[in-house]
């Protein structure tokens, strides 16, 4: 039988793992793509972004729940993901693909320095910073896991973005000051610098329109928290 869309692919993992049910065909199903064949089948960058996240976050979920124990210094950078007959690590397909190649310490600007061919092949052609309001890492401060589908994925990430600006900025006005998770001040370059990070605090109101505020990181809270699904399944929104 041949398989379905890699896109139906992901959502099922997805859907078993919120479902608690057996994960281990879709799993072997997703290992086996064909990588030219997944690269067909995922020809622009709305479905890309929406495969690549779904899978980013059902593997987050199933290696922490079955061995919390990985949460370790190198977890992310483990070649431990299994995709269209490729090993590769979390931070592959965040930095690698969703990101574009670029470096995870390089603050959004530098390359990454080796780019293999699967990257190269499965990488979307623009960097969207929304995607880190949608990344589930697997702990406190991280978004909710929601499915992502290429039809509503703008959409999709707007809400995403909203509520993640919402829950985790802090504005001090007293001060003029803001703090932001730390994510997007390591990767700040994705919004083009701090001055397009503050028009973004701006357009969603959550620094006044007028504001030209310091910027410091939000303290991070890396406690595991896993099985936190998104209100309504598809719904961002958490």
């Amino acid at each position: 039988m041949a398989d379905p869309n890699p896109l139906v692919l992901a959502e099922r993992l997805l859907r078993a793992l919120r479902d608690g049910a057996e994960t281990g065909s879709v799993e072997t199903r997703l290992a086996d793509l064909d990588s030219a064949a997944l690269a067909d089948a995922l020809g622009i960058d709305r479905e890309r972004v929406a495969f690549w996240l779904n899978v980013h976050n059902a593997s987050v979920q199933l290696l922490l729940l079955r061995d919390p124990r990985q949460y370790d210094r190198r977890f992310f950078a483990r070649d431990q993901v299994p995709v269209a007959n490729e090993w590769i690590s979390l931070d592959d397909i965040v930095h690698g693909i969703l990101r574009r190649s670029r470096w995870k310490y390089g603050l959004g600007y530098v390359p990454r320095p080796f780019v293999d061919p699967f990257e190269r092949v499965h990488r979307v052609d623009r960097r969207d910073w929304r995607v880190h309001a949608a990344l589930n890492r697997g702990t406190v401060d991280c978004p909710p896991v929601a499915v992502y589908e290429p039809d509503r994925i703008d959409e999709q990430l707007d809400a995403a973005a909203a509520s993640y600006l919402r829950e985790r900025v802090r504005y001090d006005p007293a001060h003029d000051r803001v703090r932001v998770p730390r994510r997007l001040l390591a990767h700040v370059g994705d919004l083009d610098g701090p001055p397009g990070l503050r028009e973004t605090l701006r357009s969603h109101g959550v620094v006044p329109s007028d504001a030209e505020p310091s910027i410091r990181s939000l303290r991070s809270d890396r406690r595991l928290d896993l099985g936190r699904w998104a209100n309504g399944w598809g719904d961002p929104d958490g």
